[in-house]
């Protein structure tokens, strides 16, 4: 009995290891007014989104920092011109599906105004 919970225990400790090492971690940029991206000098840590993309579990996770209010997230797929909704609010995190692949761009617009974006290939 004692060798079956010890495996039990090995696996569910596998588990969260296992998926936290298959997550990609996207690049999050920020877009300035004039549609340009941030300069390639900005401290990435200024930014206060983190963004990763788990293709076993077909989901994008976004971690927000710091308090940005309510954020508008706008799911683009380019390859079959799909376009998704969401809305965050405060601080946590946004698990979105993706469902379909192709390229993936991400917008998000915080109450404040600034607009952030990543991009990948799902």
């Amino acid at each position: 009995m004692k060798k079956v919970l010890f495996v039990i225990l090995l696996l569910c400790m596998a588990f969260p290891m296992r998926a936290q090492e298959e997550g990609t971690e996207v690049i999050v940029e920020e877009v300035l007014e004039n549609g340009n991206e941030s300069p390639t000098l900005r401290n990435p840590e200024s930014i206060p989104i983190t963004c990763f993309y788990y293709p076993t579990f077909e989901m994008v996770e976004l971690s927000f920092l710091s308090d940005l209010g309510t954020a508008d997230i706008v799911v683009s797929n380019l390859s079959t011109e799909t376009v998704d909704y969401y809305q965050q609010v405060g601080i946590g995190v946004a698990v979105i599906p993706i469902s379909d692949p192709g390229p993936i761009i991400i917008l998000i617009t915080t109450s404040s105004g600034h607009r952030y974006r990543a991009c990948f290939v799902a």
